[in-house]
C-alpha cells in the first residue's frame, strides 16, 4: 500500500486518529482507522514536514451554505492563495432519486455555480464529477446529452457541465468531466447497497479477491460502460 500523511489544523482530530478513533459522524468508518504504529500511516499538524514528502497532495476543503443559501467558498480561497495552482475537484450535489425537484436543480447548479465563480484563473485542472444520469433525456454525440435529462439529478449535472466548459473556455484551463455509472467502495457490498451489478463486482473483485471471468462475445451487455 500507500504511506499516508494525514494532516489537520485541529488538534483534537488529530489525537481522535493517534488514539484509533474516529473524529466524523460517518459510521462506516468505525472500525478503519489504521494503528498509530503503522509506518505507512503518518498524522500531523505539520505542512512543513510532510508535504516534500509527498507526491500527490489532496486537499479537502469545507464548502458551507450561507443564510442566503450561496456556497461559502473562503476555505476553496484560503487554499487558493496559499499552495497556488492546483487541480480542484468538484464532486458535491444533492440527488432524491429520479425525480423532477426544482431544489436539486437549484442546489446543484447554484453550487457548481457559486465554486467557479470563486476560483482564481491560477486552477491548473478543474475535474467535474457528473453523472451517467445526463443521458436519461435521449441519445449522445461525442460533445455530450443531445435533450434535456428527465429528472432534476440529471438535468442538474448537463447544465453544470455546460458552466464548467464555460469557465474552462473563458480561463483557457484544462477540465476532465467524469460521468460514472454507479460510484461504490470496495467496502459497500450489496446487502448493504442493494443488489446491483456495480456492487457485486466490486464485492467479490476486491473485497473477497474473486477472480471473475468475463465472457468476451457478451461483456459489453453484462458490464456498465
Amino acid at each position: 500500500g500507500f504511506t499516508v500523511f494525514g494532516i489537520d489544523s485541529s488538534e483534537s482530530v488529530i489525537a481522535s486518529l493517534l488514539n484509533g478513533r474516529n473524529p466524523t459522524n460517518e459510521p462506516t468508518l468505525e472500525d478503519k482507522i489504521p494503528s498509530s504504529t503503522d509506518e505507512r500511516w503518518n498524522i500531523t499538524h505539520s505542512f512543513t514536514d510532510s508535504i516534500p514528502k509527498c507526491d500527490v497532495v489532496i486537499v479537502s476543503v469545507p464548502t458551507p451554505v450561507t443564510e442566503e443559501r450561496r456556497i461559502d467558498a473562503k476555505f476553496v480561497r484560503d487554499v487558493l492563495s496559499k499552495y497556488g495552482k492546483i487541480t480542484v475537484i468538484h464532486c458535491a450535489a444533492n440527488w432524491n432519486g429520479f425525480n423532477v425537484d426544482r431544489r436539486i436543480l437549484e442546489n446543484n447548479t447554484s453550487t457548481t455555480l457559486n465554486i467557479l465563480n470563486n476560483l482564481s484563473h491560477d486552477v491548473s485542472r478543474f475535474v467535474y464529477i457528473s453523472s451517467a444520469g445526463v443521458y436519461s433525456g435521449g441519445y449522445s454525440t461525442e460533445n455530450g446529452p443531445q435533450f434535456p435529462a428527465t429528472h432534476s439529478y440529471g438535468f442538474s449535472k448537463q447544465i453544470s457541465e455546460k458552466l464548467v466548459r464555460e469557465y474552462a473556455s473563458y480561463y483557457d484551463c484544462p477540465f476532465t468531466i467524469w460521468r460514472p455509472f454507479y460510484m461504490v467502495s470496495p467496502y459497500e457490498d450489496s446487502k448493504s447497497a442493494g443488489s446491483h451489478l456495480c456492487t457485486d463486482v466490486s464485492t467479490r473483485l476486491i473485497k473477497e479477491r474473486e477472480t471473475i471471468h468475463l465472457d468476451p462475445e457478451n461483456w459489453k451487455k453484462r458490464i456498465p460502460l
